[in-house]
């Protein structure tokens, strides 16, 4: 660490690693370790939630397929209640309209059962036979037996057709586990679902699913429904084809296990699959009622899921910090090495410094005494330059009276000598004209100037009152604004504009000025426009006009000392605008420059003062 005593830099000694350097180390490997579980929950998060959100939309899916088939199955119930007496063909009818393989796949079969009590089973039978010979209740009803059930549940329509030779005639109530749904549904007039049972030769594993059908309306008791249950409306479905409608999405990810009250249904998590992960990284199971029986569903990930959820962020964060920490345990090992390294080196720099800095200082004071007498110097050549002119513009004024008074009428006695006399008052007031304009240029010895609210206004008419000119002379387009800024340095930059609009016209009776204000691009500044209908100015003078003791005129035909517009230009920049021209020969020219709103008195000198550079 350096500091200065007596004037002079000193180096100290470099410390040792600290506890302070120990306690950075510390806290960073502190959190790293944050880090790292921050992420690694903010990993597992995520996988649950979207391992979540795949196993809600399977069960979703199981939910949404069965209310499907409970609503074709409300949709037969009131086929069959609205129209009395309806034949094979109307119901096979009836199923086509609707679709049941395209629009259903899973769905086997689409039945009716009607309830046929055990004194009524010879008729029904004989009603049926006259339009399909082949009906008969299976299991046969023997008439000479006393049947213990109350009723029969015979198949009696059934689609599709082919399925006639092997359902039609089947008692639906000859097996408990179907009779129990069937009075399930009788008694609650809901679609009831009975627990897995084996379909045909095949003993495939599917459901039943029956819709009440009553003589009237829905009754509102219990016994009411009992006592007019006239049947109901079946279906079959295969547990496998359920399954494939449900779960046809590809990118599933996790495996589905189905049970019916510890009965498996449906099971994906079995060996012999591909995608089975033997350590599911997540599980999910839920129960729901289903139509009176009570399904479990049990969700695993698959390999799938794995593969697409191992991520490797909070892995990387972890090694990352702890590679980062090491090597800020290096680079504090090898700052305190450099650090001795470099303190020799500093002492060094310091002592170059100091001798540096010493010569500097004398240097500073030996160009502040330059500067002085340089200011000093201005002022005794401007006032000594003028001293003899004035003598040799007196010395003119004497010897053309000496004349005049022996060669009466000189200029018409003696043009040559009376010319030669005007040169020389020409010239002299050239030459005071341009030291003039040097001191006005390069600002010694004015004061600061306080801004003061300024009138645009009043103040052009001044400056017209001052030049002589007549009213009709000066046109002023726009309202002109009021301003708070230096009313001198202001005055400057419209008298050299208007003025030269003025003094270089061809006829100065015709020249005419315009001034006018206009929005500016530069936000708090006016910008104003000064017009001519002077000669103009070709474009290759544009740049060279705003030169000091630059003129367009020779300097024996002209009596400009040549800064004017110079003087002009570095006002408007001082004020941190810009001043342009827009003019061409025979055209006249407008000038254009950007003026502040208001300005900072802290930030200003006087009239012709600019800022020092630092």
């Amino acid at each position: 660490m350096a500091r200065l005593v007596g004037g002079r830099r000193q180096i100290n000694a470099a410390e040792p690693i600290t506890r302070l350097h120990y306690l950075m180390v510390g806290v960073s490997v502190v959190a790293t370790i944050i880090a790292w579980q921050m992420s690694l929950a903010g990993v597992q998060e995520r996988t649950r939630l979207q391992f979540d959100a795949q196993a809600h939309d399977v069960i979703r899916d199981f939910e949404e397929q069965m209310r499907r088939y409970e609503d074709v199955l409300h949709a037969g119930v009131g086929y069959v209640s609205g129209n009395e007496g309806i034949l094979p063909d109307e119901w096979q009818a009836f199923t086509d309209r609707m679709d049941l393989a395209g629009r259903h796949p899973a769905l086997n079969s689409l039945g009716v059962v009607y309830k046929v009590l055990p004194e009524d089973a010879a008729s029904f039978e004989l009603e049926q036979r006259r339009m399909r010979p082949e009906f008969g209740i299976n299991p046969a009803v023997d008439s000479r037996s006393i049947d213990s059930r109350p009723y029969y549940l015979p198949v009696t329509f059934v689609a599709p057709r082919k399925l006639e030779k092997r359902a039609l005639g089947l008692d639906a109530a000859r097996e408990s586990r179907r009779m129990q749904a069937i009075e399930r549904a009788m008694d609650t007039g809901e679609v009831q679902i009975t627990e897995p049972v084996q379909f045909g030769l095949d003993r495939d594993s599917g459901l039943l699913l029956f819709a009440p059908i009553y003589d009237a309306q829905t009754p509102d008791t219990v016994a009411q429904r009992r006592a007019s249950f006239r049947g109901a409306v079946v279906a079959s479905i295969f547990t496998q084809n359920l399954a494939a409608v449900v779960l046809e999405n590809d990118s599933r990810q996790v495996s589905l296990k189905v049970s019916d009250e510890g009965q498996v249904m449906y099971d994906e998590q079995l060996a012999d699959r591909a995608d089975l992960d033997p350590e599911p990284m997540l599980q999910y199971s839920r129960e729901m009622f289903f139509m009176g029986r009570v399904w479990r569903f049990e969700v695993d990930s698959t390999l799938a899921f794995r593969q697409a959820h191992q991520r490797l962020e909070p892995a990387l964060i972890l090694f990352g910090g702890l590679i980062i920490n090491a090597l800020l345990v290096c680079l504090l090992v090898y700052m305190a090495q450099a650090n001795r390294r470099a303190l020799d080196y500093g002492r060094k720099i310091a002592a170059k410094y100091d001798r540096q800095s010493e010569a500097l200082q004398q240097s500073n004071a030996t160009l502040e005494e330059l500067n002085e007498e340089l200011r000093s110097f201005s002022y005794v050549v401007s006032h000594d330059l003028k001293t003899p002119l004035r003598g040799i513009a007196a010395l003119a004024s004497c010897i053309e009276d000496d004349m005049a008074e022996q060669f009466p009428g000189l200029e018409e006695s003696q043009p040559e000598f009376a010319r030669r006399l005007g040169l020389i008052r020409k010239q002299v007031t050239l030459s005071q004209g341009l030291i003039t304009g040097v001191l006005e240029y390069s600002g010694l010895g004015a004061d600061a100037e306080i801004p003061e609210t300024v009138n645009v206004l009043e103040l052009l008419h001044g400056i017209r009152t001052m030049l002589g000119v007549r009213e009709d002379q000066l046109q002023v387009l726009d309202e002109m604004p009021v301003l708070t800024t230096c009313q001198t340095q202001l005055f400057q930059v419209f008298m050299n504009l208007m003025g030269n609009g003025y003094k270089y016209h061809g006829n100065p009776e015709d020249a005419l000025v315009i001034v006018s204000a206009v929005d500016s691009p530069k936000a708090g500044f006016h910008r104003f426009v000064v017009s001519d209908n002077g000669p103009g100015i070709d474009a290759r003078y544009h740049e060279r006009i705003f030169e000091v003791f630059s003129t367009l005129q020779p300097k024996d035909h002209s009596m400009s000392s040549g800064v004017g517009l110079a003087i002009v230009r570095k006002l408007v920049s001082r004020h941190g605008g810009e001043i342009t021209i827009e003019s061409e020969p025979g055209h006249g020219a407008s000038f254009l420059f950007d003026w502040p709103c208001e300005v900072e008195p802290s930030l200003l000198s006087g009239p012709g003062i600019l800022p020092k550079a630092a």
